[in-house]
């Protein structure tokens, strides 16, 4: 008998689909989760905003009416983007139903 290759949430411990390219999850930090002191700032057309503190970040945000979005952590400063949360969570779940 051969045991089960079959990736493990370890969050609530049951079993995904092996397909692992469309069923990663990544964990988005989003306005107030996002732990870093200063970060780089991408607007909401895609433009450069610069390095700024979390504070005048969120602020920035908050004058456009959106959601301040870490899209790279792994750097330094990590990158935030600028965009509505809800609409780009949709748009990603609906290309991974599509793929």
């Amino acid at each position: 008998m051969t045991a089960s290759r079959a990736p493990h949430n370890h969050a609530g411990g049951r079993a995904e689909t092996t397909n692992r390219r469309c069923c990663i999850k990544k964990y988005i930090r989003v306005n107030d989760k996002i732990r870093s002191a200063e970060v780089r700032v991408i607007g909401p057309k895609g433009e450069q905003m610069g390095v700024a503190p979390i504070s005048a970040a969120q602020e920035m945000a908050d004058k456009f009416e959106l959601d301040l979005v870490e899209v790279a952590p792994q750097v330094k400063p990590p990158v935030c983007r600028i965009m509505d949360y809800s609409k780009y969570k949709y748009d990603q779940e609906k290309r991974e139903r599509e793929a």
